[in-house]
């Protein structure tokens, strides 16, 4: 997932089990923050996946837009990613981004979320206008 290759070199298997996991739920969070109807929630979501190279699981089907469980389960998600390598963290910011920016409709609170999330990770946000964020 997120970029793992044959011939790279991989993160100890305690630090990776359950980032995945982590990863679906952040991008969900983000999906359902950052979209307006569960169609689009979930097209986003699955969009962030597809980015992110999320192995496919059973609970991929569908999330509701500002569904307040995931809402919760934000700060978990954010929690379980942080001790992933540098260049993990920047794939779930280009997962994220990828969720975000799905239905070409940035809202000024899920960029500041996202602005948030990279910080908590201890990895620079990208300049979002240059990334073509409006």
């Amino acid at each position: 997932w997120l970029g793992h290759r044959a011939g790279t070199h991989a993160a100890p298997r305690s630090k990776t089990r359950n980032a995945p996991a982590s990863l679906r739920k952040l991008l969900a969070s983000v999906a359902s923050i950052g979209h307006e109807d569960s169609a689009s929630a979930t097209a986003a979501w699955q969009a962030g996946l597809a980015a992110g190279k999320v192995p496919a699981d059973a609970s991929d089907t569908r999330i509701e837009a500002h569904d307040t469980q995931l809402l919760r389960d934000l700060d978990t998600a954010v929690d379980g990613l942080r001790d992933q390598p540098a260049r993990i963290k920047r794939g779930v910011l280009a997962a994220l981004l990828v969720t975000i920016r799905h239905d070409h409709e940035v809202r000024i609170e899920v960029v500041e979320l996202f602005r948030a999330i990279a910080a908590t990770l201890d990895v620079p946000a990208p300049p979002l206008a240059a990334g073509g964020i409006d």
